[in-house]
């Protein structure tokens, strides 16, 4: 009853309606138009989808208070694009870049953030040198899609933080969200340059598929950290990094 409440409050009647599809196996496709998007957001059914919009606009879970709007905003494990979403709601100002690896996922991303001017995409997958991946488990839920080096043919292009900033002219950014399944011990194996340029860190620690992830972090970051707190399923780091500096 708690969580219902949670969707009513926020959405009205329309929560009670995407409760019940939660609870349910849906069989159609669903398109939530929220008070405050720019558009319908639509979901698959009886896939994680549903789980990803609870989190994000139900639980809150990427809400956080910062002293100025970001001005640049990177989502890396993007999924369908509701963190971007999320985030183009309460910074319409911002430039936001969802980057996703997975075909179905990004499909449906594209489809989902073009009524959002702010909002950039590419898919690819974040990694911490240019090289040849693959998915390694297709079949997993939908917001779970891991990747890892392949020798075959290149059936996901990776990108750096450092190509990223560089090709979207990037001098900062204020925060770094990032949900890629395992892949973040390897883009922070060794304390990149990179960090020294970004405000804020938001991100999803996978120690449980991939061990070693929580150390491959905080290694990096130690240095950096001004606060440090949690929410949900996310580790928020604010640094002591200073814009324009």
């Amino acid at each position: 009853m708690k969580t219902l409440k949670r969707y009513m409050k926020l959405f009205g009647w329309l929560g009670f309606k995407l409760y019940l599809i939660k609870k349910i196996k849906f069989p159609r496709i669903i398109k939530v138009s929220l008070p405050e998007s720019k558009g319908p957001i639509t979901l698959r059914p009886n896939t994680s989808d549903m789980d990803v919009f609870q989190q994000i606009f139900v639980n809150e879970e990427y809400k956080f208070a910062i002293d100025n709007d970001p001005e640049v905003i990177i989502d890396a494990g993007a999924n369908i694009g509701l963190a971007s979403i999320y985030y183009s709601i309460k910074y319409p100002e911002s430039k936001i870049i969802a980057i996703e690896p997975e075909s179905s996922n990004y499909e449906l991303l594209k489809k989902n953030i073009k009524h959002y001017p702010n909002i950039s995409s590419t898919k690819k997958a974040l990694w911490h040198t240019n090289t040849i991946l693959k998915i390694s488990n297709p079949n997993d839920c939908k917001f779970s899609f891991r990747v890892e080096e392949s020798a075959g043919s290149q059936e996901v292009l990776s990108i750096t933080i450092e190509e990223l900033m560089e090709q979207y002219e990037l001098p900062f950014i204020d925060i770094l969200k990032m949900d890629i399944e395992g892949a973040e011990k390897e883009v922070f194996a060794s304390q990149p340059h990179w960090l020294f340029r970004v405000g804020m860190i938001a991100i999803e620690l996978h120690d449980k598929i991939k061990a070693g992830c929580s150390r491959s972090f905080y290694t990096a970051i130690d240095s950096l950290v001004k606060k440090e707190y949690r929410k949900g399923e996310n580790v928020f780091i604010v640094t002591n990094n200073v814009k324009n500096a």
